[in-house]
């Protein structure tokens, strides 16, 4: 049997004072849930855990997706191959920032029924944490992919830019 984020259940899910999150909603006197709570943004996160798997087809998709893009405006603008390697870079860091700071999914992820959510609050996260999200997925592939490979022992299936940016990936 699994929690709702796919962990074990006997293992004890972290609370907001040691870095995680609470699995509830706060409740007020009344017994109602605190306001921004549901599917909207500043929601608490929902859904289980995305694992490596489906994170990874998601994730090739979109490299597959922007090394098109990437080669035919190369061709277009004439960038010789070091020149599309830039331009590749550039595009990357447009793409993810946007896509995660708008909407929590790129196309690879839309495609893959998985989305980039808020540690704590379960909303999408803004363009700032979307960009750092971003710089820290290439530093997390320099050593043999290790920053990704976090995630296959991290409890709550985090990767170093997951961390770094205070996020989950979650199925849809």
């Amino acid at each position: 049997m699994s929690t709702p984020y796919g962990g074990d259940p006997n293992h004890e899910t972290p609370t907001p004072a040691d870095g995680g999150f609470s699995t509830s909603p706060p409740v007020g006197e009344s017994g109602q849930v605190q306001p921004g709570y549901g599917m909207a943004p500043g929601a608490a996160p929902t859904g289980e855990l995305a694992g490596f798997w489906i994170r990874f087809a998601g994730a090739f998709i979109d490299s597959v997706l922007l090394n098109i893009v990437a080669f035919i405006l190369g061709l277009l603008v004439g960038a010789g191959t070091n020149g599309r390697s830039g331009l590749a870079f550039l595009l990357g860091a447009a793409y993810f920032t946007y896509f995660h700071g708008s909407s929590g999914q790129t196309v690879g992820q839309r495609a893959a029924s998985i989305k980039v959510v808020d540690r704590e609050a379960g909303g999408t996260i803004d363009y700032g944490r979307a960009f750092v999200r971003w710089l820290v997925s290439i530093v997390s592939g320099f050593i043999l992919l290790l920053g990704f490979l976090w995630m296959l022992w991290d409890p709550m299936n985090q990767t170093w830019h997951d961390k770094a940016a205070r996020t989950l990936v979650v199925k849809t």
